[in-house]
């Protein structure tokens, strides 16, 4: 989905939408066309519970104006419910110059199942680590425990070692 929207008077100028469901939906909520209107319905109706004022301020034309005054994109993720579905978006602003007025594209992304595919990575890397912490803990006491096995009879065997050299000429104190 993308739209282009006038800077000045907020206006969709020109808008497109792949998916014809979202489409007939687009047109049902929207009361005017307007890029308020379209911030509004995401506020009001189809963002997730963590979508608070704060957030609302990334949408403001103000921010995009200032945003795309410093670079040539600006992005914003986005998490929405659609039918009680979680769904994650990338909201892309690009500004252009139209002959007659200024400008912005408006794109959306839906990058759910990135965002899906990211969490499940997460969660086997956090798993092979609980398991790598595991094995080097568990070779850190076999090798603890080994070293306390080996250190005791070998300082009897260095012991007695260097007892035999000291009696090295008393062969029965040698061999005892």
């Amino acid at each position: 989905t993308y739209w282009v929207v006038d800077f000045d008077t907020e206006e969709i100028i020109d808008l497109h939408i792949e998916n014809n469901e979202h489409k007939i939906n687009f047109n049902k909520h929207i009361k005017e066309r307007k890029y308020s209107s379209v911030i509004e319905l995401i506020y009001k109706g189809i963002a997730a519970d963590n979508f608070n004022e704060d957030i609302l301020d990334y949408f403001t034309i103000d921010t995009i104006r200032e945003k795309l005054s410093e670079n040539k994109q600006y992005i914003v993720p986005l998490n929405l419910y659609l039918d009680k579905e979680n769904i994650y978006q990338q909201i892309s602003y690009t500004k252009v110059d139209l002959v007659d007025k200024k400008a912005f594209i408006v794109a959306t992304r839906d990058i759910t199942d990135n965002v899906e595919r990211e969490r499940l990575l997460r969660n086997e890397l956090a798993i092979a680590l609980e398991k790598a912490e595991k094995a080097s803990e568990a070779k850190s006491s076999f090798l603890f425990n080994m070293s306390h096995d080996i250190r005791t009879p070998m300082n009897a065997i260095l012991g007695f070692n260097e007892m035999a050299a000291k009696h090295i000429d008393d062969k029965e104190k040698a061999l005892d």
